[in-house]
C-alpha cells in the first residue's frame, strides 16, 4: 500500500506539487501511524499479533523478558498475604487490650504495646502492597500495549532480539480515515476553513481518475514566512478504492469566496495582539 520509509510517515515532509492553477498533489496517508516501544530495555520475547491483525486500544502487542519481574510479583502477593494475616491478629489483640485497659485491668504500657503493634503490621501491610505496585509497574514497562484501535502493520524486530528502552518495535496504524496535507499559496489564504468540503481526484491506483469528497480539518492560522505558503489538511474516509499510499489532487476553485472574519490575521490594526 504504501512504503515502510521516515518519510512516507510524516506528513510535513511530503512536498506536494503544484500541477496547476490552483491543484494541488500529496500523497494519503493514514490517519495515525504510529511506532510504538518498551519503557524499559531487555530481550525481545514474544509477539501477540500476526502482522495485519486488527487491533483494539489497549492490547498488548508485544512482550520483553518478564521472568524475574512476575517471580517479583508472586513474592509480593505472597508478602501481602502474610501481613495481611499479621494485621488481623493485631486488630484482634489490640481489640482485646483496649477493652481491658478501659476497664483499668491492664497497664498503659501493655496497651501502647498493642497499639504500636497493630500499627507496625499495618504499616508493613502498606509496604508490602507498594513492592508489589512497583513490581507491576516494572513487568508494565516491558509490555508494548497499542495505543489505538487500527492495524498491526509491522514488526520492526525480532523475538529473541535485544532492544534498547523507548526503541520501536511495533508499527501500529489506523487506515479507517486518510489525511492529505497540502501547501497552499498565499493567495488562498482566508478562502478555506475547517469543515469546508473538497472534491479530489485519486492521480494512480486501480482507482485513478475517482473523484472524492475531501472534508477540512486544519488551516494554518498564518503563512509561512520562508515560503509564502500556509499548510491545509484534508480527511477523507477510507473504502476499498481509497487506500494508504496514492496520491491524490485537489483543486481549490478560483471563484471561492473570501471570508475574512474567519482568519485572525485579518482585520488587526499593526502592533495589536492575536488574542
Amino acid at each position: 500500500m504504501f512504503k515502510d520509509t521516515p518519510e512516507a510517515t510524516q506528513s510535513e515532509s511530503l512536498e506536494p506539487l503544484l500541477e496547476e492553477k490552483g491543484s494541488y498533489r500529496a500523497v494519503l496517508l493514514p490517519i495515525a501511524d504510529l511506532r510504538l516501544s518498551a519503557k524499559a530495555s531487555g530481550i525481545l520475547e514474544k509477539f501477540f499479533f500476526e502482522e495485519g491483525a486488527y487491533v483494539k486500544k489497549g492490547d498488548i502487542l508485544a512482550q520483553l523478558n518478564s521472568e524475574e519481574d512476575k517471580a517479583e510479583i508472586a513474592r509480593a502477593e505472597a508478602e501481602i498475604g502474610v501481613h495481611e494475616a499479621e494485621v488481623e491478629k493485631a486488630e484482634v489483640e489490640f481489640k482485646r487490650i483496649e477493652a481491658l485497659y478501659k476497664e483499668e485491668i491492664v497497664s498503659p504500657k501493655q496497651f501502647e504495646e498493642a497499639k504500636y503493634n497493630y500499627q507496625m503490621a499495618q504499616n508493613k501491610l502498606k509496604e508490602a502492597r507498594a513492592l508489589l505496585i512497583t513490581a507491576q509497574n516494572r513487568l508494565e514497562s516491558k509490555i508494548v500495549r497499542s495505543p489505538i484501535e487500527g492495524v498491526f502493520f509491522k514488526k520492526l524486530r525480532n523475538e529473541g532480539e535485544s532492544v534498547e528502552r523507548l526503541e520501536p518495535v511495533a508499527r501500529v496504524i489506523d487506515v479507517s480515515e486518510l489525511q492529505m496535507v497540502i501547501y497552499c499559496e498565499s493567495k488562498y489564504f482566508g478562502k478555506l476553513h475547517p469543515k469546508d468540503t473538497l472534491s479530489v481526484k485519486l492521480v494512480d491506483g486501480p482507482f485513478a481518475g475517482k473523484m472524492v469528497d475531501t472534508t477540512v480539518v486544519y488551516v494554518d492560522p498564518f503563512l509561512d514566512p520562508a515560503s509564502g505558503t500556509f499548510r491545509v489538511k484534508l480527511v477523507m474516509p477510507a473504502s476499498k478504492e481509497v487506500v494508504a499510499g496514492i496520491t491524490a489532487e485537489v483543486v481549490i476553485p478560483e471563484d471561492k469566496k473570501e471570508f475574512p472574519s474567519h482568519s485572525p490575521a485579518i482585520g488587526l490594526n499593526v502592533g495589536e495582539k492575536i488574542r
